[in-house]
């Protein structure tokens, strides 16, 4: 039987090193993938993971959705809400990823292979490219409000959502972002490549955030460094 070379669970330690790199700085993430993992009920509902970890549920909701959406859990609808389910290769290997995880040193960078001798992952250091001089640009507060925007729609953005379900979820919670501005800042996360388009619900289109921003925890830096 033919065998998949590109499946990233192929090998065990590349199988690791993903979830690693997934779970990346995140305490959200770590607090929810443990909480899965946690004795040995298979499937837990969101209530139950919220309850457990001190997180709301929407967050709760953002990071079990990275999770599946990465091949760390799986995912099905009990009464109605979403409840997610144990991985058996990751139930078997929970403890060693979750403390490599808590490491200081960060996985990123990392290469998927191994080396043949030792078994431990080989590193690749990727040195930046010289940069020119910075140019100095004069920005007006409008921008810096725009860029704002964008950023909050970030956090926002899951793969499910349409944007008018998130402008509607934003004026709930009084942080109404304007109809135009919240089009003109899904255009400029398009443009910028931090996301891309999932489907569409009714006429409004569905974004989900791009593999790559999602393993460097784009979403920790913007709500850490962006959005203080």
């Amino acid at each position: 039987m033919p065998i998949d070379t590109t499946d990233v669970r192929s090998h065990s330690k590349a199988q690791i090193q993903h979830a690693l790199e997934v779970l990346g700085r995140s305490n959200d993430r770590r607090k929810v993938f443990a909480e899965i993992y946690r004795g040995r009920k298979g499937i837990k509902t969101v209530d139950e993971i919220a309850l457990k970890t001190n997180l709301k549920r929407k967050r709760v909701l953002e990071e079990g959705l990275v999770l599946y959406k990465n091949g760390l859990i799986k995912r099905e609808k009990v009464c109605g809400k979403f409840a997610f389910i144990k991985d058996d290769f990751y139930s078997q290997h929970k403890e060693r990823i979750l403390r490599l995880a808590k490491k200081k040193q960060a996985t990123r960078g990392f290469s998927t292979t191994f080396d043949q001798k030792t078994g431990m992952p080989a590193v690749i250091i990727k040195l930046p490219k010289p940069q020119k001089p910075f140019d100095i640009k004069h920005i007006t507060i409008d921008e810096i409000d725009s860029f704002k925007k964008a950023a909050t729609l970030y956090l926002e953005i899951d793969g499910y959502r349409s944007i008018s379900d998130i402008e509607r979820d934003l004026l709930s919670q009084q942080r109404k972002i304007p109809h135009m501005s919240l089009w003109r800042a899904s255009l400029r996360l398009l443009r910028a490549g931090l996301i891309r388009k999932a489907g569409v619900k009714g006429k409004s289109p569905i974004y989900s955030k791009k593999p790559w921003a999602t393993a460097l925890d784009m979403d920790n830096y913007v709500r850490t460094k962006i959005l203080p």
